[in-house]
């Protein structure tokens, strides 16, 4: 299996100022977008009141396990929410698809529990970790976290960073 960094643009509507709100993906006049919200404020769900907000896009990507470019095309519009919502137009669009690029592979490069990039075996998985009584409290590889997930490389990273975001 390959792993393929596939550009993204996503749709979104801020209702909640800060950077502690709830998230999810909906649809409102064939429109697709990631709505960002407050879960205990009602009216933020309300699409008269969603309407008079601003209609943002952003520039993103995400890492894709696949076989092929192609595959890794097919798995986003089946498996990835945004993908699916909208009917006019989605709320996560792959806006090059000649510029999905496949990922140097990386000998300790791992997943965590939260199926986050870490650099070498999680600590959660080590035998002689101690146990946190929180599973998600340890997440970091035994190295740190891997730069793909927008963290400092070590310097003996056998891959190198892409800086081109």
């Amino acid at each position: 299996m390959n792993l393929w960094k596939v550009p993204l643009e996503e749709h979104f509507i801020k209702v909640e100022k800060g950077h502690f709100c709830n998230c999810k993906y909906m649809e409102l006049d064939g429109i697709g977008f990631m709505l960002e919200y407050n879960k205990d404020n009602p009216e933020h769900l309300d699409p008269k009141f969603i309407r008079r907000h601003l209609h943002g896009v952003r520039h993103t990507f995400a890492y894709i396990d696949a076989e092929s470019k192609e595959e890794a095309i097919e798995v986003f519009n089946k498996e990835w929410d945004g993908a699916k919502v909208g009917t006019r137009q989605k709320a996560l669009i792959i806006t090059k698809p000649k510029n999905i690029k496949m990922v140097d592979r990386c000998k300790i490069r791992h997943r965590n529990k939260q199926g986050q990039f870490v650099c070498g075996v999680p600590m959660h998985d080590l035998p002689d970790e101690w146990v946190y009584e929180d599973d998600n409290e340890n997440m970091n590889g035994e190295f740190g976290m891997c730069w793909m997930e927008g963290y400092d490389a070590p310097e003996t990273c056998p891959v190198p960073f892409d800086n081109e975001e």
